[in-house]
């Protein structure tokens, strides 16, 4: 009798551990990313490359994007990071151009000038020339 409670006791524990693990425990559903544009959704399998890039050449910096092996791009962002409290040294970018393994950008900051005209600073405006280097950017591209 004793054998039998505990042939019992364990198909029960058998059953039970199987329950447990392929019903109660599934592992959580494959999600994809999907992405849109005017005309709907983009049948395609998307990529997206990141990373936080160093400038080192203001004009026409290129930043290499091989690595994700991109067919076609579907949008690109650039970020630069500058702690300032002027408005005018705020830097602004502009992809000079781009392809599936490249993107190149120029950054531009103000410059304000001022003179000193009897005692007070006058402003004369502001001109725009390309950053200085070491500025970090912030780098998106996504893609398939």
């Amino acid at each position: 009798m004793k054998k039998v409670i505990v042939i019992f006791c364990l198909l029960l524990a058998g059953v039970l551990a199987t329950w447990y693990f392929t019903s109660y425990r599934k592992l959580p559903e494959y999600h994809p990313i999907r992405m849109y544009g005017r005309g709907g959704i983009h049948n395609i399998n998307p990529k997206i490359w990141c990373d936080t890039i160093t400038i080192t050449n203001s004009n026409g910096f290129s930043i290499d994007i091989s690595s994700a092996g991109f067919t076609n791009i579907m949008t690109a962002e650039v970020i630069v990071l500058r702690n300032t409290a002027t408005a005018t040294s705020v830097p602004k970018v502009s992809i000079k151009s781009i392809t599936t393994t490249a993107l190149v950008i120029n950054v531009i900051e103000g410059n304000p000038n001022t003179v000193n005209l009897l005692g007070s600073l006058v402003s004369l405006g502001v001109t725009e020339s390309f950053a200085a280097n070491g500025l970090l950017a912030y780098v998106m591209v996504c893609g398939n």
